[in-house]
């Protein structure tokens, strides 16, 4: 997953902006137009996101780590054949 795409798709979802998430984190409009741009983020700033915005994103993490792992699993099991 895309963090910063997933991050955008959810404030317009929400109906809210880039500078409403700014002035919330806090920072400057700018950064949260890098942070849409970023393929992985520090966990402290995705934890101040995820509470601010009222989304686990974490969650979604997980699962998508958890269909990873599932994955590997097959496939360590075709090699083994």
């Amino acid at each position: 997953m895309h963090i910063g795409n997933r991050i955008e798709e959810v404030i317009k979802q929400n109906g809210q902006s880039a500078r409403w998430l700014a002035e919330r984190i806090p920072t400057e409009r700018t950064n949260v137009y890098n942070i849409f741009h970023r393929e992985s983020i520090d966990t402290r700033l995705l934890m101040r996101i995820s509470v601010v915005m009222n989304h686990n994103f974490f969650e979604e993490l997980a699962q998508q780590c958890d269909e990873a792992i599932v994955l590997e699993k097959e496939l360590e099991g075709k090699l083994d054949e």
